[in-house]
Parts: structure tokens; C-alpha cells; sequence
């Protein structure tokens, strides 16, 4: 078992964690790595490097964390070999056993960050099932019925709570608002996203009476809209786009047109511009948002009231669908996170930068 550490977000702020028994849970700073590094024997981590290299290709670097609503608990599921990993989280996941929004949070590996229907924010270590922490999100309310939970680039919570008809920025320690992003008017915030260059991206709906209007505006640094936005999809029913996702400079928004449908923008200095769209075959009752795993590769599951739930797999560079199959799972899925682990190849170069540095060494004795 490792001891208590810290894991450095900068170089004022460390996150403690205690009792972890996952070694991406905890971390050090890059002061320390550096000091050890310089101290160590480094041919075990060579070797280390080397022998994980070598593993079958058909080991499988991904884990969906999936929140199963039936059982109110969070299950592990290996999207590649297509098995269950098992749960946790049961009876610990809010007093009313909602359904609770997932994300995981790049400063603290090794933990997935659950919010419920009270907008208590809980992390969770998503190998041992261990609570590490709660905040919540501070509003007037008692009852937030957040729709997403996502972590920026500087930490903090970005939450979208249709209830309040908003999305904010809330302190990660605090759980205080520290950003409302202004509603313009006639139309409704369904879901937010923060872009690799500071700005934002928001699913809006709007109602003529007859039919549903779905937009994604462009949002910048202060969470203002910019006056650009881009219409992509007009139905009857209101809940048809409901999550948005993003990777890079891509935004994805999804949701259920009778089939599954995903949208895919890409993000330029101001606006959109639409690049695919994703049609899937089959129908359903509901989906999860998309989630993406290693290179070009895309999920969403798929809920059916016949039988268990269907898991897709999109080709994001190739823009297609792969073959969809049938997951472990008859319960409902709701909220889904992708933990993506390094490949052999990323050890192996590790390894090769390893054996370098030895030589170095050799060289500077």
C-alpha cells in the first residue's frame, strides 16, 4: 500500500491523497522525480519498459466507467475484450440514489469525480472504490439536477444544470461559482464543453412552438457568446440532443434521432464548421454521451428496452461507424468515462529514452 502523497497541479497547489492503492493515484512532484531519477538504478524501469512492450496485441488500455441508474453504482468495463471489470460505489453515490454525471480529472489520476442530484461532487479512486473526497457545487437550490460534470484545464468544475437554465465554473476546493456563462435569450443551455484554447462550446435548444431547434454556440475565455452559432439539427422531440464531448479541436454533439446520431464540428479561431455527421443503425431508448479511446477510436452505449445494451465503436478519422455488439448489461446506462492506459508503444519509447539517459550517465562518469 502507498503511503500518503501529493500530487503536484503546479507549482504552488498539491492535491493529498491518502491511502491509495493505486499507483495513479498518487503522484510526485516533477522536483522529486527529477532528484530521483538522478539517484536511481534505472535498469528495472528499462526492463519494465521493455517487458510491457512485449505483451500481446490484444491486451486491452482502455476502461469505460459506466454509471449503472438500475443500481446506482459504477461499473468497469474492458471495451476491447468486451468483459466486466466489476463495480463499486453502491450506497455511497448521494442520499436520494439519483443518477449521477461522471468525469474524470487529468490533476488527480487514478479517480473518477461523481455528482448527484444535490450537487455533491464526490472522488472516488475507480481501482479500490475508496471515497478520497466530497465538494459541492454552491447554489441556492438544494436540488441542481446537474446534466454534465466536467473538469477544465485550470481544475476547477465546469457543471451545466439545466434547472438553473445555466452553465458555471465552480471552485474545485469550494464548490464556489466563480463563472456563469450568460444565457442568451429564448434559448436553453443543455450541455458545455471547455476547449483546448481557454473558450467554451454550449449545446442550446430553442422551442417555436412546433419543433426543437439545436445550436452549439461558441463561447470565449469569460463564458460570453461570441455571436456565432451553428444550427445543425430541428426535430419534435426535445430531448433528441442532449450531450456534447470534444477531443482536440473537435466538438461532438449526440444524441438520439430514433437512431443514434453524432455531430462532429470542428472548432476554429471563432466558430464551427460542420464536418460529419454519424448515422448509426439500430434503435434505442436512450445513449451515453461519446467517449474516445486510443487514435481515432469513439464510443457511446446504447440503451434498449429489448434486450441489453449495444455498444458502438466510431472511426473518428475514417468517419464511420465499426461493427456495434451486445455489452454484459440489461440494467440502464447513463453517465460514461473512458480511462485510457499508455500502449507498449508509449513504454517502449519510454524505454528507448531510458536507455539514453543511462548512456549519458555513463558518459558524464
Amino acid at each position: 500500500m502507498l503511503g500518503r502523497r501529493q500530487l503536484c497541479l503546479n507549482r504552488s497547489k498539491c492535491i493529498q491523497t491518502r491511502g491509495a492503492t493505486d499507483p495513479y493515484a498518487c503522484g510526485v512532484g516533477i522536483g522529486v522525480i527529477r532528484r530521483t531519477l538522478g539517484s536511481m538504478n534505472l535498469r528495472p524501469f528499462l526492463l519494465a519498459g521493455l517487458v510491457v512492450a512485449g505483451l500481446p496485441a490484444a491486451a486491452s488500455y482502455e476502461m469505460a466507467l459506466i454509471f449503472d441508474v438500475t443500481n446506482r453504482q459504477i461499473l468497469r468495463f474492458d471495451p476491447v475484450s468486451q468483459r466486466s471489470l466489476g463495480a463499486f460505489g453502491q450506497g455511497q453515490l448521494g442520499f436520494f440514489g439519483n443518477e449521477n454525471k461522471l468525469t474524470l480529472d487529468p490533476f488527480v489520476p487514478g479517480s473518477v469525480l461523481a455528482t448527484d442530484i444535490q450537487g455533491y461532487v464526490r472522488r472516488i479512486n475507480y481501482s479500490t472504490g475508496e471515497e478520497m473526497g466530497t465538494t459541492r457545487l454552491s447554489e441556492t437550490t438544494d436540488i441542481l439536477q446537474p446534466r454534465s460534470l466536467r473538469v477544465t484545464r485550470t481544475g476547477d468544475y465546469l457543471a451545466t444544470i439545466p434547472s438553473l437554465n445555466q452553465a458555471a465554473i465552480y471552485d474545485r476546493n469550494t464548490g464556489a461559482k466563480k463563472l456563469t456563462m450568460v444565457q442568451y435569450s429564448g434559448y436553453s443551455t443543455l450541455d458545455a464543453v471547455a476547449l483546448e484554447d481557454g473558450t467554451y462550446a454550449t449545446l442550446e435548444q430553442t422551442f417555436n412552438g412546433s419543433t426543437y431547434s439545436y445550436h452549439l454556440f461558441r463561447r470565449n475565455a469569460s463564458g460570453s457568446f461570441t455571436g456565432w452559432s451553428y444550427g445543425f439539427a430541428t426535430n419534435t422531440t426535445a430531448t433528441d440532443y442532449s450531450r456534447l464531448s470534444s477531443r482536440g479541436g473537435r466538438v461532438y454533439a449526440s444524441g438520439l434521432n430514433v437512431a443514434p446520431n453524432v455531430f462532429a464540428f470542428d472548432a476554429t479561431a471563432v466558430a464551427f464548421s460542420n464536418t460529419s455527421i454519424y448515422y448509426s443503425r439500430g434503435f434505442g431508448d436512450s445513449m451515453t454521451p461519446v467517449v474516445f479511446g486510443h487514435g481515432s477510436a469513439a464510443y457511446f452505449a446504447l440503451n434498449r428496452s429489448a434486450g441489453n445494451a449495444m455498444l458502438y465503436r466510431v472511426d473518428t478519422f475514417a468517419n464511420y461507424y465499426r461493427p456495434a455488439y451486445e455489452m454484459p448489461y440489461s440494467q440502464v446506462l447513463g453517465d460514461m468515462v473512458m480511462v485510457v492506459a499508455p500502449e507498449p508503444a508509449t513504454f517502449a519509447a519510454l524505454g528507448l529514452g531510458m536507455v539514453g539517459l543511462l548512456r549519458r550517465r555513463r558518459r558524464q562518469a
